[in-house]
């Protein structure tokens, strides 16, 4: 083992004419450790890059199923009032009311247009769908 510190010369030859030969070799493992460590680093950077571009897309599909998970909660509470509603009309038999029901329920359009109606045309619109249904037609 070399005792000399780095940048220290070492002589070689016998004879007077000495050259001197840099101590290197201590140089030399120092950039192969200072590289190890860089290509280290830059691996862990980019493993860390990775993670965090991969916890950016599991944030945005929770934020996307949370929307979804809301639209459907509101949807189910639409078609609860419907069938709120439906119960609220007298002279139809339950089998009517959850057919009609049913129906108003297939079409968000349909369903918000029936619950934004005053009750009297939320009558006179559930007997039109049985209407349509008795004499085979469509609305």
């Amino acid at each position: 083992m070399d005792s000399r510190k780095e940048g220290e010369a070492m002589y070689t030859g016998g004879d007077a004419n000495m050259h001197e030969v840099p101590n290197n070799s201590m140089a030399l493992g120092q950039e192969s450790q200072d590289d190890n460590k860089n290509a280290t680093t830059e691996e862990t950077q980019t493993i860390i890059e990775k993670l965090v571009q991969k916890v950016i897309s599991l944030e945005n599909m929770i934020e996307s199923t949370k929307n979804i998970l809301k639209y459907e909660r509101e949807k189910i509470d639409r078609m609860m009032q419907v069938y709120a509603e439906m119960m609220k009309i007298e002279g139809l038999t339950d089998h009517q009311r959850l057919h009609v029901g049913s129906l108003i329920n297939k079409d968000i359009i349909t369903m918000s247009y029936f619950l934004s109606v005053d009750d009297e045309f939320k009558v006179a619109y559930v007997q039109q769908v049985l209407a349509a249904y008795i004499s085979g037609s469509s609305l």
